[in-house]
This record gives structure tokens, C-alpha cells and sequence, in this order.
């Protein structure tokens, strides 16, 4: 008979019942939620018909990936079990998706060696390193957009110092909204330059915004902004644009 997708759905979510239950047949239920997966994405008539399944599953697109990895593996179907290594392989997903990727006599030397000691970061590195993964190096347009927002939050921090100490020259209500207008233009350019990026995929940050723009958490603190007589850090730079010198000499006015 054949088993149409509602049915698939359904099988998955008995296993997930299941495991919400008992964990001590978790990696055999992994195996099998990866081939139900697996044939509900090759039976999902649209993209966007798979993506409503594995919402209604619960299952971002990462996790599914996973999943999927696993269930067309060559340990579905018995392959794993046919290996002894049932009831040694960690049940955790995050390594398994590369694991299973591993043809058979790598798993055993893997298996057999010291593979599995230590955490999961180190597993999943020696993994990645068996398989030939390699971590992909920064594009030029991120380094420039990392660049750039360290730029930033060294300004946001100096000029954060400077309110926080309450120094003589923003003494009054007009100097003070000054600053303020002095970093809010600067902040409308680095999200002019760098919103593209962003939309493009370019960069990705998990911290704060300002605009559309993701600011890193971890800001570079830079002291004396408004020192004694020391030229501005950002004064020479060669890759200051007019707009950004305009905003930095706004906050240095009198």
C-alpha cells in the first residue's frame, strides 16, 4: 500500500510521542524519523508544501537537514545495526549528521580509536577533519563589514564614556544634542554601506541593532575621545569617508 505524505507526517509524529516518553530507544528512533523525513521530502509535491510539513513537524530547516542526512545515509535500513556500534554511537544529532557520513571502515577506525572522547565541539572537529570539511575563510566584504562595526562601537563606546563621566564640554542641554545628532549620523552610514550586505548574506551578527544594521555585543572600548589635545584616533584614517569626518568633528565642536 502506498503511504502518502498525511501518513508520513503522522509516523513522525507517533515517534516524537515516543520519545517524549523514553529515551532508551532514542537513536534507533532518529534512524527512523530520517527515513520517514527523507521519503516525505522526496514525496512533498512543492517546496513549499515540504517546508509546511516539516513546520507542522516542529523542525527548523538545520534540524532537518540533519535528519535528512541521516535517514539517506548508508546506516538506514539496518546499515547501522549490521556494525555492532548500536549501543556506542551518541545520540546526539548534531554529531551524528557527520558520522554517518563516514564510510564503513572509517567508522571503525573511528569507532575503535579515541574518536569519541572528549565533548561534542571535538568530536564534530575530528568528524569534519576525517571528512574533509573544511571552515570556509571570511570574504573580503565581511572583513570590510566587521571593520566597519568595530569602527562603530568604538565611537558609541567613547562617546558613552564621555556622558557617563559628565566632562565640561557637554556641560549643557546644546552640546549634548549635539552628540547625539553627531552619532546617530553616523550610525544612518554605517546602515546605508552595510545594508546590502546584510540583505545580500553577506554578514550576520547575534547582538543588538541599530537600524537594520546587527551590531556585535562584544564593542571595543577606546578612551579619550575628547582628550587632552591628542589627535582623534579616526583623524588619519584612510578609509574615513567625508560623512563619517563630518560626524566625528560634530562631537569635537565647541
Amino acid at each position: 500500500m502506498s503511504v502518502n505524505c498525511e501518513q508520513l507526517v503522522r509516523s513522525i509524529q507517533d515517534i516524537q510521542s515516543q520519545m517524549e516518553r523514553d529515551q532508551s530507544e532514542g537513536l534507533k528512533n532518529h534512524l527512523r524519523i530520517g527515513r520517514y523525513l527523507a521519503d516525505l521530502r522526496d514525496r512533498a509535491p512543492t517546496t513549499s508544501k515540504w517546508k509546511e510539513y516539516r513546520n507542522q513537524l516542529g523542525y527548523d530547516e538545520r534540524v532537518a537537514d540533519r535528519y535528512l542526512q541521516l535517514g539517506r545515509s548508508w546506516w538506514s535500513n539496518g546499515g547501522l545495526e549490521a556494525t555492532g556500534y548500536l549501543q556506542r554511537v551518541p545520540r546526539d544529532l548534531l554529531i551524528l549528521e557527520y558520522l554517518c557520513r563516514l564510510p564503513r571502515a572509517q567508522l571503525d577506525a573511528f569507532m575503535q580509536g579515541y574518536g569519541l572522547e572528549g565533548g561534542r565541539q571535538k568530536v564534530i572537529e575530528r568528524l569534519k577533519e576525517k571528512l574533509g570539511i573544511r571552515p570556509k575563510p571570511k570574504s573580503a566584504a565581511k572583513l570590510s563589514v566587521e571593520a566597519t562595526l568595530e569602527r562603530f562601537n568604538r565611537l558609541r563606546d567613547q562617546i558613552t564614556e564621555v556622558v557617563h563621566d559628565g566632562r565640561d564640554e557637554l556641560s549643557t542641554p546644546e552640546l549634548r544634542q549635539r552628540l547625539v545628532e553627531a552619532l546617530m549620523a553616523l550610525a544612518e552610514d554605517v546602515e546605508r554601506r552595510l545594508t546590502p550586505m546584510v540583505s545580500e548574506g553577506s554578514i550576520g551578527y547575534e547582538g543588538e541593532t541599530v537600524g537594520d544594521v546587527i551590531v556585535p555585543q562584544d564593542a571595543v572600548p577606546v578612551t579619550d575621545l575628547l582628550g587632552d589635545g591628542d589627535e582623534d584616533e579616526f583623524g588619519d584614517d584612510p578609509d574615513s569617508t567625508e560623512e563619517e569626518s563630518v560626524a566625528e568633528d560634530a562631537v569635537l565642536a565647541g
